[in-house]
């Protein structure tokens, strides 16, 4: 069985990326789901690494207004948004709304990223 590894792909995409000026990508996430927690720290990492200013919002202590609100202020300043799923049990009744705020905004993917620094 052949083994695949994908660090070699990434290390590849990323050799020639260059962060746009001011960048900036704005995490909403539950603290309490690990598996989240360590893709989240994994984006972080990869913002440092590339230059991308990166705040996290850990949504378990907010209510969904203060999330709308936070959202709202993160499409005004033009940053990227990435809501990490599951969302805290408590919001799980406004994520549609949460969804349908965000939905037009472009999300920080990687090869997004990649392809608007060419």
């Amino acid at each position: 069985m052949q083994e695949l590894r994908a660090e070699p792909v990434i290390a590849d995409l990323f050799k020639d990326y260059k962060s746009k000026k001011d960048s900036k990508l704005t995490i909403f996430t539950n603290s309490q789901d690990q598996a989240s927690a360590i893709y989240v720290r994994n984006k972080k990492k990869k913002c440092e690494e590339y230059g991308i200013q990166c705040e996290i919002i850990d949504t378990i202590n907010l209510s969904a207004s203060e999330v709308m609100n936070l959202i709202t202020d993160a499409i005004i300043s033009e940053s990227y948004i990435l809501f990490q799923k599951p969302i805290a049990e408590h919001l799980k009744e406004s994520e549609k709304d949460f969804d349908d705020l965000i939905n037009d905004f472009p999300n920080l993917d990687i090869e997004e990223a990649k392809d608007e620094s060419e």
